[in-house]
């Protein structure tokens, strides 16, 4: 396995995992203490909401069932009547929060026993803050890959806001969908629930990298399968990230010092 860095100044702002199901789950109270004893990491249960988003994202149109928050209100596991969520805000390893997803995914499939999966998504959002901040689009070049930003060189005239996405085939019903869009200050806001990283109020770009397994027809999905599933979805993560980013941006991640305000 290729080593991977990791950075003191990580510009990860969010990890999602989702786990799609047929629905229709009716969670009793029965079943719900059951899933807060096995999961052992509350602090607190709330009803509804999302607990994160990013601010040009409306919330869904269903209510979740309830809400686990940890103490230290960083991971959040939410049962909705469709899926399956985990977050974090405080993501140090992939293979730990591998390990706490699959513990999860396990607890929650013996519990609830839902028939079969259609979607299986690992998300993560990025927010890159440059020093000195980028003001114009052509600025951003020297923090991801330039072939992103050249084509603000279109026109001479001041730009006022640009971005892009791109869709990826992994094979075998996995694919990335990937989006950059830079933006004034901070894009991902808290519904009150999870306690965000600090970050400076100044421009940033959003790297927004949703990997998933989506087969034609839902399958049954075990504890061992999500595991090598959840490691191919973070491979391709993990290489498209490095290919975004440049060495300038690489210099701010290895920084142990962060502006904060």
């Amino acid at each position: 396995m290729t080593e991977r860095e990791v950075f003191p100044n990580a510009p990860l702002q969010l990890v999602v995992f989702e786990a799609r199901h047929a629905g229709g789950l009716k969670v009793g109270r029965e079943a719900l203490e059951a899933l807060v004893a096995v999961f052992g990491i509350a602090a607190r249960v709330n009803f509804g909401g999302p607990a994160l988003r990013l601010a040009d994202e409306a919330a869904g149109p269903e209510a979740a069932l309830f809400q686990i928050i940890d103490s230290s209100a960083t991971l959040s596991v939410t049962v909705w009547p469709t899926s399956l969520v985990v977050e974090s805000t405080e993501y140090l390893h992939f293979e730990r929060f591998r390990a706490t997803v699959v513990e999860v995914f396990a607890s929650f499939v013996e519990i609830v026993r839902p028939v079969a999966f259609s979607r299986v998504g690992l998300r993560y959002v990025d927010e890159v803050h440059p020093d000195p901040p980028a003001l114009l689009p052509r600025d951003w070049g020297r923090w991801i890959d330039r072939r992103l930003v050249d084509f603000s060189a279109v026109t001479s005239r001041p730009g006022t806001g640009f971005g892009g996405g791109l869709s990826i085939d992994l094979g075998d019903d996995y694919m990335l969908s990937f989006r950059f869009t830079p933006v004034p200050g901070p894009a991902v806001e808290s519904a009150g629930t999870l306690q965000l990283r600090p970050r400076p109020r100044t421009p940033a770009v959003i790297l927004d990298t949703d990997g998933f397994w989506q087969p034609e027809e839902a399958e049954p999905l075990a504890a061992q399968g999500l595991e090598r599933l959840l490691t191919r979805l973070h491979d391709g993560i993990r290489e498209l990230f490095d290919s975004v980013v440049t060495d300038a941006s690489r210099s701010l991640f290895r920084s142990k010092e962060m502006a904060r305000q």
